[in-house]
């Protein structure tokens, strides 16, 4: 949230980050117990996207 206000990061990782979070509380609470080959893709490619910029991030610090 912070890194999105001051403008070094796109909005989308921090969606990206809140997604996640929010499936992992889903799976802890076994609201979610399986997702689908494309949702797994889906979150793949987010994930992947995710990891290149905040290493461009540390990277460029």
């Amino acid at each position: 949230k912070q890194l999105v206000q001051k403008g070094l990061l796109d909005r989308k990782y921090s969606a990206i980050m809140r997604n996640f979070y929010t499936l992992q509380k889903k799976i802890l609470y076994r609201d979610v117990k399986e997702i689908t080959g494309a949702q797994y893709d889906a979150l793949l490619r987010d994930a992947q996207d995710f990891v290149s910029a905040m290493e461009k991030f540390i990277v460029s610090k």
